[in-house]
This record gives C-alpha cells, structure tokens and sequence, in this order.
C-alpha cells in the first residue's frame, strides 16, 4: 500500500484523508441539524397536532378541522365534529388554548396560560339516568368527591403559579331533544385569573346567557387570602325560561363585602326592587325586606304563593342561635284572606314565618317552614274554630272557597305539594 492509500487520522479520530476537516465537521453538524429540525418541528409547528388529528380523523364518529400553533405556544383548531347518535352533531369552532412558552412555564412549575376560548359551540347533551344517579351515589359519595376536591387542592399548592390571561367562551348552544332542553351561552368572559398561594387576582366576570346574566366586578387578596378591595358591584338578571319557571324577568344587583369570608356583608335588591337584602352592623345577621312582593308575578311554581308580601324581618346566624328568623312586622294575603306576620324570634331554624288571620267566622294559623327534602318551604295551617279540621281542607277553603273534594285535579295537586304531601295521597 502507498503513502496515499495510507488513511491518515488527527488525535481525535477524524479522517484527514479524503474529505479531511470537512468530513469531521459534517460528522457533528449533520446529527445536530437533524436534531435541532426535529426539536423546531415538535415545538414550533403544528406538524405533531396535525399528526394527531388524521390519527383521530380515522373514527367516522370525530372529525378534527386545520390545526394551527405549536407545542411551545399553543394551539387554535379550526373545527371539531363529534358525535355519538344519528343527527346530533356536535360541534365546536375556534377552540383555542394559548400560551406564552410551555417549556419555561414547566421549569418554573408554572400553569401560564394566555388564553382559553372558543368562538361558536352547539353540544347535544344527554340526560342523567336513574341508572347512573345511583351508581354514582354509590360509587362516588360524599367522601370520594371531597377527596377529589383536596386532591386538586393539594395540586394546586404544589404549583408556584397558576395563571390564566383570558378566559372568552362565545355562543354556546346545549341541547337535550329527550327532554327538549335548550340552554345559550352568548358569554362568559373572565379578564385574568392568577394564584400565588394565598394570593388571588380575579379581573372582571362577565356571563350572559338565555337564562342568567352576570357580572361581577375585579377581585384581588393579598398573601394571607384577605380580600383587598372593599365592595365588589354585583349584577344578576334571571331570564325569563321554562327550565327554572320564571315567568318574568328577576332582576339582581347591590354590592358584596368579601373582606370576612364566612360573613360576607351584602347590599342587594331583587324583584324590581321589592326585596332588599342587607348586612346588618352586627355580625352574621342580615336584614330583609320585601314591599309589596307577589311572588307569582315572577315565579310559576307548582305551590301556592301569597301576594301582596310585606315583611321586615332579620335572620341570625350566631353560634348557638343558626338560621333563626326574627320578624319585626309583616303581612300577605292568601287567596281573600289576610295574614299577619307575628313579631318576635321564631322557635326553631326551620320555622321561617308565623302568621296569623283572624275574622268574623275563622281564625287562622299559618305557618312556612322548611322541611328536609322538600324542594320547597311547606306550608301548615291550623284552624282555631275547627282543630280536627284537615290542612287540605283548610288551604282549599282559604285558597279556592269550596271543600277539598269539589277541586279540579290540578288544582287537588297544587295544594298537595304546597302541604309537602305525596301526589298520590288519598283524601281521608
């Protein structure tokens, strides 16, 4: 072999024969292009998202839009099609989750995101069976749920920072054909969310929609999670919807003291302004008062309701002394009958009014109480001049002005559920 044949190597290795230098360079260049390309492709183009949506494209039940971002700055999906019954396609358009740089935010333990929203969404939701209900009641009670709860709490804490820019959530339809539910989201905003610790950042809270529209003004604690601002505005109007039988319009608005949690002083006015709700200066009590309300110009619930409410009372939620009411004055009418509302403290927490009517050939007693269980207050009366009387036959006689029996079934109905009785419950 000569000279030239003789391949002749550097101290490290590299062929000097031949490409020489070049050949050593290309060595280390080429696997760190290779490398640097395939790092720039994973974190700063939407090649892996767009991967990820053919992979699911497959399923004729899903259908992923044009993909758009990066692992490191997020991502935007044009479209997204599912669904799991013939003709009820759901869909959801711009979904977009951003933010600032995913690698620097798990350096620093951080959750940073820019922003979370969605342009237009329709969702074909299904009913919770009997079925489910109980397997849920027996497979993830109280005690599963609130461990649930301290285990994201716990996560929450291992976070140095939790951070969201922007929440924008725009035009979201819920649909139920099964029990033609329909439910519109037309907004619901939130300008800024941040956790340090105790310490938490809430910009403004904005919700509109077919049934509720809300607003609440910024939030902001400082280290030891005491609220920082003093009165934050409040804004609420229930819609008038089917779903929780409001008939007209309820509107809601005053001011909410958080600086003490556990006894927030409150400011508000509801029913055009027929009902006020205050703090009072002692702690744990607040003040209501209601002027003229007739609640069945707002509400269209299966129970009998009085008209023509007024009432000053005051409810204590002192230690030993909970959920007690205390009327200072108060009246209502009952069908053709007039109440009025006993002064003083109630007996017990349950016991939320006390009334009585008294006339030339009745006098009787009325009282609302709550009861477990009950979706609402039940309603027991009592007449002085006929004890063994029945209360069906007493609400009928105040309500109607004829016997129990003699009432159309409807009507049978609303007085059974005003009395918390079984529908199916025999006239005695």
């Amino acid at each position: 072999m000569t000279m030239k044949e003789i391949p002749q190597t550097s101290n490290t290795g590299c062929v000097l024969g031949g490409f020489g230098a070049m050949g050593c360079g290309l060595l280390i260049f080429i696997p760190l292009v290779l490398f640097g390309s395939g790092w720039f492709i994973l974190f700063h183009t939407p090649l892996p998202f767009n991967w990820l949506a053919k992979l699911i494209n497959k399923d004729e039940n899903i259908q992923v839009g044009k993909v758009s971002g990066s692992l490191s700055k997020g991502f935007r999906i044009a479209k997204i099609e599912f669904s799991e019954k013939v003709n009820e396609v759901s869909e959801m358009e711009d979904v977009r989750i951003l933010y600032p740089d995913l690698l620097k935010s798990l350096n620093k333990n951080e959750f940073n995101i820019k922003e979370i929203g969605v342009s237009r969404a329709r969702l074909y939701v299904d009913s919770i069976s009997t079925d489910r209900e109980k397997y849920i009641d027996e497979h993830l009670g109280d005690q599963t749920v609130a461990d649930e709860i301290k285990n994201s709490s716990d996560d929450m804490e291992t976070l140095n920072r939790f951070h969201i820019g922007r929440i924008d959530i725009q035009n979201v339809e819920l649909l139920d054909p099964a029990r033609e539910f329909q439910f519109k989201l037309k907004e619901c905003t939130i300008d800024g969310l941040e956790i340090i610790e105790k310490r938490i950042r809430m910009g403004q809270l904005t919700i509109r929609s077919s049934i509720l529209d809300f607003s609440l003004s910024p939030l902001q604690t400082n280290e030891n999670g005491n609220v920082l601002s003093s009165n934050h505005r409040l804004k609420a109007v229930l819609q008038p919807n089917e779903s929780l039988k409001v008939r007209k319009a309820i509107n809601l608005h005053g001011t909410v003291e958080l600086t003490n949690i556990e006894y927030p002083k409150v400011n508000l006015t509801a029913f055009d302004g027929k009902l006020r709700i205050s703090s009072t200066d002692v702690t744990g009590q607040t003040r209501l008062q209601t002027n003229g309300l007739t609640l069945a110009d707002y509400l269209e619930l299966d129970v009998i309701l009085p008209t023509q409410l007024n009432w000053d009372a005051t409810m204590h939620d002192e230690k030993g002394d909970s959920g007690k009411m205390e009327s200072s004055s108060g009246s209502f009418i009952l069908g053709k009958t007039e109440f009025s509302i006993m002064m003083g403290k109630n007996p017990s927490p349950q016991q939320v009014i006390f009334a009585t009517s008294s006339g030339d050939d009745s006098n009787y007693t009325f009282v609302l109480e709550s009861a477990e269980g009950e979706e609402f207050p039940v309603v027991r009366v009592h007449s002085k001049a006929n004890p063994k009387w029945p209360d069906r036959e007493i609400l009928s006689e105040i309500t109607f002005e004829k016997p129990f029996h003699n009432l159309k079934e409807n009507e049978q109905q609303l007085i059974r559920k005003t009395l918390g009785e079984e529908p199916g419950l025999t006239v005695q």
